[in-house]
């Protein structure tokens, strides 16, 4: 198994989620936002639905299963995710895709009713940290939870 490092340069990983959002897509955006502030492993970031996050409104709180350790948690959707979401929403909104509580937040436009795939992420977070400066680091979508704990732990 490979080890990956956290981002540890604010600056280049600004950089990297705004060229995400703009060349990507906000969808895959929110993936980043999603890692960088729950926490959580990619896998159980792919597989949120709607009705998870959702309840008429953006939840405060979101309790899942976790898929590596079936362990039951809750983690708390701070204001940048939830603005996130806010946003993610109304554009979907507006490409008139229907919020359905057991679709899936981060969908395949490829598959019917299938998540993203962790190796497209991965394959994102390695292009886009390439492309503003974090070549010599190891990144992968477990990089995104590693960042978190590099941030809270200094500061």
């Amino acid at each position: 198994m490979n080890t990956v490092e956290p981002i540890r340069d604010i600056e280049k990983l600004q950089k990297m989620k705004k060229l995400i959002k703009k060349e990507k897509g906000i969808k895959e955006w929110l993936v980043v936002v999603f890692g960088l502030n729950t926490g959580l492993r990619i896998s159980d970031i792919l597989s949120l639905r709607w009705g998870d996050i959702l309840n008429g409104k953006v939840r405060d709180k979101v309790y899942i299963r976790e898929k590596k350790t079936s362990k039951e948690k809750t983690f708390i959707l701070n204001d940048s995710v939830k603005d996130g979401v806010e946003e993610y929403l109304n554009y979907l909104k507006k490409e008139s895709y229907q919020i359905i509580p057991d679709n899936y937040v981060f969908f395949s436009s490829r598959r019917v009713n299938s998540p993203l795939t962790r190796q497209y992420i991965h394959k994102i977070i390695n292009e886009y940290g390439k492309r503003v400066g974090l070549d010599e680091e190891k990144l992968g979508t477990h990089s995104l939870r590693k960042t978190m704990g590099w941030y809270l732990r200094t500061n």
